[in-house]
């Protein structure tokens, strides 16, 4: 899927904030991730960590964003930024997306700016443990 993802990568980009330290304990902001949905709308988020364990990604936090949204809409692309590199979402995110449900397994995820090649979630996933459920 080589469509323009100029508005995507635009808003991952300027969600980013760079690292903030908030505390000794608690710091974010250098992980971004833009959600789009097959109705254009687009949700950000940035990640939020604590030395208690309790860290928020980027990814999971975006899709809270949709959830909370109440639109029924589908996710259809994503973009990450890693300290100014797009990134895979990592493997708990991947996880969360898929049990998600509603179509995500085929969310674009960019993998190259360049490019603009792209992965389906799906296809991270192989074989998913709860294919057989949905």
């Amino acid at each position: 899927m080589k469509e323009d993802w100029g508005k995507l990568i635009d808003a991952a980009e300027s969600a980013i904030q760079g690292e903030r330290i908030v505390s000794p304990f608690m710091k974010g902001g250098y992980v971004s991730t833009a959600l789009q949905t097959d109705k254009g709308n687009i949700y950000t988020a940035v990640n939020f960590e604590a030395k208690c364990g309790l860290t928020q990604c980027s990814e999971r936090y975006a899709l809270y964003k949709v959830f909370e949204a109440n639109k029924n809409e589908k996710v259809v692309r994503c973009v990450c930024f890693y300290r100014g590199k797009v990134s895979l979402p990592c493997g708990a995110c991947r996880e969360f997306f898929m049990q998600y449900g509603n179509g995500i397994e085929a969310m674009e995820i960019l993998l190259d700016l360049e490019t603009k090649k792209s992965v389906k979630l799906k296809d991270t996933m192989d074989p998913w443990w709860g294919e057989k459920k949905i």
